[in-house]
């Protein structure tokens, strides 16, 4: 798998992720306290952002060795 195709593979699941967090949320958001869901909703929101950090330092990596490829070529 090249470089390109991961960069992809990892926009297509940070994509995956923000649904699921929406969805999480609007479902939260009916069945929850207004003090459970906000408690819930920053859990959601801190492993997501983790999550996405995690995949952006991947793509910073993979986007580097591409580029030094890129200049050897």
């Amino acid at each position: 798998m090249g470089a390109g195709n991961a960069n992809r593979a990892l926009t297509i699941i940070v994509g995956i992720l923000g649904i699921l967090v929406g969805i999480a949320i609007f479902s939260m958001a009916f069945n929850l306290t207004p003090f459970l869901t906000a408690i819930v909703l920053v859990y959601i929101m801190a492993i997501f952002l983790v999550v996405y950090g995690i995949i952006s330092i991947i793509q910073a990596i993979l986007l580097k060795s591409q580029q030094k490829k890129a200049v050897t070529a």
